[in-house]
C-alpha cells in the first residue's frame, strides 16, 4: 500500500484466488523425498502439466507421521488428480 499509494481494497483486485488441494497421508517412515526412486520425475511431470499456472508443495509434518501434499492450480479437478497421484505414490513408498 505504501509503495503504490493504493488502498487495500484496490490492491485486492490484483490477487487471483487459486484453488488448492491438501492431502495428509499417513506414513511409517520419513526419508529424504528426493531419494525415492521416481519421485523427482513424477513431481517434474506434474509441474509440467500445470504449465506454470500452479505449484506443488510436499513436506513432512513436524508433529505427526504424515506427509502433506499441497497442489494449487486453476482447475480444481486436475489439481485433485495430481494431489492424489503424489499422495498415493508416497503412501506406496513410505506407508508400508
Amino acid at each position: 500500500m505504501q509503495a503504490t499509494g493504493k488502498k487495500l481494497s484496490e490492491l485486492g483486485d490484483v490477487m487471483i484466488d487459486v484453488p488448492q488441494i491438501l492431502i495428509n497421508t499417513r506414513i511409517k517412515q520419513k526419508v529424504e523425498l528426493r531419494t525415492i526412486a521416481g519421485y523427482e520425475e513424477m513431481i517434474k511431470n506434474i509441474h509440467d502439466r500445470l504449465m506454470g499456472r500452479g505449484r506443488i508443495f510436499v513436506r513432512y509434518s513436524g508433529t505427526e507421521p504424515v506427509v502433506r501434499v499441497l497442489v494449487e492450480g486453476p482447475d480444481k479437478q486436475s489439481i485433485g488428480i495430481y494431489a492424489e497421484e503424489i499422495a498415493s505414490f508416497l503412501q506406496n513408498h513410505l506407508g508400508k
